[in-house]
């Protein structure tokens, strides 16, 4: 079923198993006492939602041209997210209990998700707007390299919580689209790159905090833009740059792994430990660590 031209929307709204209830054009409120829920599809295909209702959805969420807007005051819970092109925006916040799909589209409000993927086809790129990322689980970033990006701006913010694992499986990064701030990126669980014999680039600011863990176990990660490192604890078992900007590696971090890590731009204020088995290297730039 396709809704198109919009409307007043204050009752339950429901989508059953392999079903899809498609919001696709026009305006539509779905106001405070409205309601989404089954174990369908959800979708905004064109047009735009605007959002302040509760949510029992054990189904998915489908962004795939429209914009949906979470504009409600208590998270809205549904069982996963899939976002193809449109937007997600809103003031509220989202929380899917099972994973993101993320390959293509605009993320301007919210997410909070049990893991899943971002990126992934040929000339598709997936931006972060002013919005926020929130990981929980294992979230795997498969950016396509050199013919798609993960772009980030306005002040966007991804959290990878304590438990969660943000693990690029490609050669690409972040990158910031040059409007407004940047981006900042805080890891408190696993932030890995797996895969690729390239560079990956962090174009955010990376902050590190107690218990987060920063891993290199293929090719090269480089942070680029981090003006600061908390609490860093990282396990490098191939290469790791610090590149540009200021990182400060307080006294709680750790140097460890047999790789190389190094800083060919900008500057390490290192006051912590060192388990590093492999190699420092310092290139074009200033370090103050003492290892």
């Amino acid at each position: 079923m396709s809704l198109q031209n919009g409307g007043l929307n204050s009752g339950t709204n429901v989508a059953s198993a392999v079903a899809t209830l498609d919001f696709g054009g026009g305006t539509h409120t779905l106001d405070a006492n409205s309601w989404l829920a089954g174990s369908g599809v959800i979708s905004c295909s064109a047009g735009a939602i605007n959002f302040s209702g509760s949510s029992v959805l054990t189904g998915t969420v489908l962004v795939d041209g429209g914009t949906f807007n979470f504009n409600n005051l208590a998270p809205a819970t549904v069982a996963g997210m899939t976002i193809t092109s449109g937007t997600l925006g809103g003031t509220g916040t989202v929380v899917t209990t099972g994973p993101l799909n993320w390959t293509a589209g605009t993320i301007s409000g919210v997410v909070q998700c049990n893991g899943g993927m971002v990126g992934g086809g040929v000339y598709l790129y997936t931006y972060l707007t002013g919005g926020q990322l929130i990981n929980t689980g294992y979230l795997m970033v498969k950016t396509a390299s050199q013919t798609g990006q993960f772009l980030t701006s306005s002040g966007s913010v991804i959290s990878n919580l304590a438990g969660g694992t943000f693990d690029l499986v490609t050669d690409m990064g972040t990158t910031w689209n040059g409007s407004g701030v940047r981006g900042t990126i805080y890891n408190a669980g696993l932030f890995r790159k797996s895969a690729g014999a390239g560079t990956s680039t962090i174009a955010d600011t990376f902050n590190n905090l107690a218990t987060g863990i920063v891993e290199a176990d293929s090719g090269s990660l480089s942070l680029h833009n981090g003006v600061s490192i908390a609490h860093q604890r990282g396990r490098r078992r191939m290469r790791a740059r610090f590149r540009r900007g200021t990182h400060i590696l307080d006294a709680n971090s750790w140097l460890a792994g047999s790789g190389v890590i190094s800083c060919s731009a900008g500057a390490i204020n290192f006051s912590g430990s060192s388990a590093l088995t492999g190699t420092v290297l310092i290139g074009a730039a200033r370090s103050t660590s003492t290892i």
